[in-house]
């Protein structure tokens, strides 16, 4: 079955359920925007359309790709011959509870319990108390950056580094996204997945191992909701490790031009103890070193303000640029340094 074929049967077979774009830009669905337009872009409305959806394209042998908001994700320049899924805009959304919350991971009927707390509503309450904690159960489609403002704003710790990360809560919890040696693996509690073969389950805290832009929910499976845990602190020390967050990004990032953020892994990682050095000197002074930076081909360059960021520079980037200075960029560092850098990109 080929996509134009895909397409009318996923019409017919889900109407209303799934709603079907297509020739979709990668600039309105990734902040690279390399690539051609993506043929079929698909976004089931629920947790069922979203399974039967998955079994459909199985039973089928159609291949398909799991889209976040595309901060990490790269399209490659030939028509994607994949299905690109992503949750519909009722994942984007969070319910908030200040007691025990054991009883939200044991549920039975995991299915029934996600659209339930989908079509709940429980606001974040007021006149918390210092060291008080909350949980919040947030849907994979929210923003990061837009729910860490929200904390940030309530005096709720543990999303202040996370604030300026272009990613979805889903996202960020696959690859344990983070900054200034915090990653959200520290403050996550549980993770309700859909794995490939369509099974729903819920990893809990004891099941999940978290590591350097790494974690092992499984990669083919599907972030539908994670429970994170936050605790009320003063104020001012919020806002203050959330202003030293954003001011270093705008210090030293390339925030203003078009990329996916940092191409390479630091290649000694870092951990979530913000007090543990790493043992290596991290990408961007790697590719610094190899005299790298504004390195460019075609509409892609290395940045001059941090070197592990390649950003566009012109509307006729290509992702062919972008492989190509990756590849450069590899040789060089090994050449001078001896380390393989390894990509902290998606790339189809």
């Amino acid at each position: 079955m080929n996509l134009a074929e895909c397409k009318k049967n996923i019409i017919s077979k889900f109407a209303d359920e799934v709603l079907v774009l297509e020739d979709v830009e990668t600039k309105k669905v990734t902040t690279f925007g390399l690539g051609t337009a993506l043929p079929l872009l698909v976004e089931p409305q629920s947790v069922q359309a979203l399974t039967q959806l998955l079994a459909f394209l199985k039973e089928n042998k159609i291949a398909w790709y799991i889209l976040g908001c595309g901060s990490n994700t790269v399209f490659p320049d030939e028509p994607l011959q994949k299905v690109v899924i992503r949750l519909g805009k009722r994942f984007n959304k969070a319910c908030f509870w200040n007691t025990d919350v054991s009883s939200l991971y044991e549920q039975d009927n995991i299915l029934e319990s996600l659209e339930h707390f989908l079509n709940l509503e429980t606001p974040l309450q007021a006149n918390i108390a210092v060291g008080e904690t909350v949980y919040a159960l947030v849907f994979a489609r929210t923003m990061l950056v837009a729910f860490a403002n929200k904390m940030c704003a309530n005096a709720l710790a543990g999303l202040e580094y996370g604030n300026g990360i272009p990613s979805t809560i889903g996202g960020a919890v696959l690859i344990n996204a983070g900054a200034h040696g915090w990653a959200i693996g520290s403050i996550t509690e549980a993770v309700w997945i859909l794995d490939h073969e369509g099974v729903l389950k819920i990893l809990k805290k004891e099941d999940l191992v978290f590591s350097y832009r790494n974690s092992n929910i499984p990669t083919d499976a599907v972030v539908l909701a994670v429970l994170l845990k936050f605790t009320k602190d003063d104020p001012e020390q919020v806002q203050a490790r959330r202003k030293h967050g954003l001011d270093y990004r705008k210090a030293h990032q390339p925030i203003n031009l078009p990329s996916a953020g940092s191409i390479f892994k630091n290649p000694s990682g870092t951990t979530n103890n913000a007090q543990e050095q790493t043992v290596l000197p991290p990408a961007g002074k790697l590719i610094d070193l190899a005299g790298l930076k504004g390195f460019r081909v075609g509409g892609c360059e290395v940045s001059s303000l941090n070197a592990n960021w390649i950003v566009k520079v012109d509307d006729s980037a290509k992702t062919s640029d972008l492989l190509e200075i990756m590849r450069v960029v590899r040789e060089k560092v090994k050449e001078q340094s001896g380390i393989e850098l390894q990509s902290e990109v998606k790339i189809l």
